[in-house]
């Protein structure tokens, strides 16, 4: 063969061989910038919900708290004489604030954050019927029995979160 003839085949050879290259690699790029988008969407959604998630958990855990102070409170009050309190009442507002967190957290988590919470919600109404009895043991007794409920709601919603105990 000619090197006239060569050098015309080569050259668009070189042409064609040089563009299909070229739209293999720009399609190679386009795929890896939408696998990195998809990624990166899925990394900001799982943040956002993380955010919300955690929202959620110290709403909960601080009306678990103002329920708890409500109760002491109570407990209180039945010291310095006054009778008939009924907790569902006095606390009314307090109550109705933890009844609506522990009812998002049960609808927006896991089963063991779910159950968890289930135990403390029921530990809180204990500590309540006890305290408006003004009986000292039987309501130190109530606050020593909603600590684990607590500890475990806690100790599952940081493992939902995925923080982890120093």
């Amino acid at each position: 063969m000619d090197a006239a003839v060569s050098a015309v085949i080569g050259t668009p050879s070189g042409v064609v061989i040089t563009a299909v290259a070229g739209l293999l690699t720009a399609t190679l790029t386009a795929r890896n910038q939408r696998v990195l988008a998809e990624i990166q969407a899925q990394r900001e959604q799982r943040k956002s919900e993380l955010i919300d998630r955690r929202a959620d958990f110290a709403t909960f855990l601080q009306a678990y708290d103002d329920v708890f102070a409500g109760g002491e409170n109570l407990f209180d009050r039945v010291h310095e004489g006054e009778t008939r309190l009924d907790p569902r009442k006095e606390l009314f507002d307090e109550i109705r604030r933890f009844k609506q967190a522990h009812l998002m957290v049960t609808i927006t988590t896991p089963a063991a954050v779910r159950t968890a919470s289930d135990r403390c919600l029921g530990s809180i109404w204990d500590l309540l019927d006890a305290a408006v009895t003004g009986d000292t043991q039987q309501f130190e007794q109530a606050v020593n029995d909603t600590r684990k409920p607590r500890d475990d709601v806690r100790a599952a919603m940081c493992a939902q979160l995925g923080v982890t105990a120093e």
